[in-house]
């Protein structure tokens, strides 16, 4: 029988909740990396070791969704995880999920429905988006018509949610957080799954499918065993956002060697769907590259400005620095050309500084610090402040302190960068704005205690936007637009060209977990 990896009831509990704490511990949906000749798809055996209706591949939010999915719906399940608790990245965001018609909103007098929802984003997004996605626009049409049950059914196996709070451009209330933190989810879900009878095998990565004669995907190689999908395989192992090799082969080398949030997307997935015959989109798309600090945060976005925003922290004013304390750019930069910049410095990371003329006018909504806050979804300054993402002083010298950076030269830096906006000149690196005058910043320099430093800021590979071709019955198709029988896929892993995230803050979410429920409830009627 070999090995049994599952982890007890008790011991997933405590391990989830050393995930939220550390961040490194978390869950994570996918596979090991495994050698070319074992990530080849092989021939239906003659015998299994362990069989179910459908086989999952990781265990984040669209897995974990998909295993109980199917099981309400009479399914036997097999969920095979690499890491050593359930979550993936949906244990490592803010946790925002938008979804129009909840009965959240409906308590809260919010009157909402999915077409409106899509009026809203049709008007931001733009035709050419729409038109680019194609017949994949479908897919977000399904998540802005299905969004609001999966609160619900979330809601109802005791998944806890802040909200709904108000979302500027969309004309309801419609965002939805996960309180107390993304991490918690977990703790609901994976009883519900024991109830149900899912046997999950963690520390078990998978290494390929197995196919029969007819090239219908049968099973899962996985750890040394084999596991037999009577109805299905669902691929729901992550992106590629980890693997130096692949970002390289498919996006470049200048982006490759960025840190990745999520160290198990390594891409096995996707070399185990294309094995055997899986069509991948979005290729050519880069992946979110981001300039982030790490939690509580903020969101490190160099400009901080969203759509609805006039401007942002840099456009108000803040600077970027080493940690010796000077600027090394011009900080109206986009994030594509900032990282390169930001990985030249010492340790790969910088700090950005501002004093209260510039943070007085990021403290109420809908001018945020940032756009995604684990338990609240939009934070101020203040939010941050409370949970040590943002260090504050009265002299430089002290927040210098405590951010550990060099106070001789910050000062002499800031010093210089007062008369550059005196004098409307950045001799050094050519920036052309020097505060904002409706920010009452213009021409102020930094100059007003107390200041402020959030950081240390690092590049960071969020998410790969690489995703497999597939149906409306997340069917994965091949290259031919053909159907792979047996193979099925949602979340990071599967939504085709549909803008997910373009869609607002919350889609990513609310996707990995509306397909993960849709997709389990489809191969278990099969």
């Amino acid at each position: 029988m070999g090995t049994d990896n599952s982890i007890s009831r008790r011991s997933f509990i405590g391990a989830a909740s050393a995930a939220a704490a550390a961040a490194t511990m978390a869950a994570l949906a996918g596979c090991a990396p495994t050698s070319k000749e074992e990530s080849l798809a092989s021939t239906d055996p003659t015998s299994w070791d362990e069989e179910a209706d459908l086989v999952i591949i990781g265990c984040g939010g669209c897995g974990s969704s998909a295993a109980i999915s199917a099981a309400e719906n009479g399914a036997s399940v097999i969920v095979l995880e690499a890491a050593t608790t359930m979550g993936g990245s949906a244990v490592l965001c803010a946790g925002s999920f938008v979804a129009a018609g909840t009965k959240m909103q409906a308590d809260a007098g919010i009157t909402d429905d999915p077409d409106l929802y899509l009026s809203d984003v049709k008007g931001f997004l733009g035709d050419a988006t729409i038109e680019r996605a194609g017949d994949d626009w479908k897919l977000f049409e399904m998540q802005a018509r299905e969004g609001a049950a999966t609160v619900d059914w979330l809601q109802a196996m005791g998944v806890e949610f802040n909200g709904p709070l108000p979302y500027p451009l969309h004309s309801a209330d419609r965002l939805h957080v996960l309180t107390p933190t993304a991490g918690e989810w977990p703790k609901a879900l994976q009883p519900r799954m024991e109830e149900l009878g899912v046997q999950v095998h963690f520390r078990t990565p998978a290494e390929r499918l197995i196919t029969d004669e007819n090239g219908r995907v049968a099973g899962v190689a996985a750890s040394g065993r084999k596991y037999r999908a009577n109805k299905g395989v669902l691929i729901a192992a992550g992106g590629m956002d980890s693997n130096v090799e692949m970002k390289k082969k498919y996006y470049s080398s200048a982006i490759a060697g960025i840190a990745a949030a999520n160290g198990f997307n390594d891409g096995s997935g996707y070399k185990m769907a294309q094995m055997v015959g899986a069509d991948i989109t979005d290729l050519t798309d880069a992946t979110s590259n981001l300039m982030r600090t790490s939690g509580p945060g903020p969101d490190a976005g160099i400009t901080q400005k969203q759509k609805w925003m006039p401007y942002g922290l840099s456009n108000a004013g803040a600077i970027l620095v080493n940690s010796a304390g000077e600027r090394f750019c011009d900080e109206e930069l986009s994030d594509k050309d900032l990282i390169p910049l930001c990985e030249a410095q010492p340790d790969r990371q910088c700090w950005m500084v501002y004093d209260e003329a510039v943070a007085r006018n990021f403290r109420d909504f809908p001018n945020m610090i940032v756009s995604s806050l684990s338990g609240v979804g939009w934070g101020t300054v203040e939010d941050f402040i409370e949970r040590g993402g943002i260090v504050t002083g009265d002299t430089i010298e002290d927040v210098a302190a405590q951010a550990g950076i060099d106070a001789t030269g910050l000062t002499s830096q800031i010093d210089k960068w007062n008369k550059a906006c005196k004098d409307a000149i950045d001799e050094d690196f050519g920036r052309k704005t020097f505060g904002r005058e409706e920010a009452g910043t213009l021409g102020a320099g930094l100059s007003t205690p107390p200041f402020y430093i959030h950081g240390p800021i690092h590049a960071e590979c969020n998410q790969s936007w690489a995703s497999l071709a597939i149906t409306e019955n997340f069917e994965v198709k091949n290259v031919e637009g053909d159907v792979i029988p047996g193979l099925y896929s949602g979340g990071q892993m599967g939504h085709g060209l549909s803008p997910i995230a373009g869609g607002g803050h919350g889609g990513t979410m609310c996707w990995a977990f509306t397909s993960g429920r849709l997709a389990g409830k489809h191969i278990a009627s099969l």
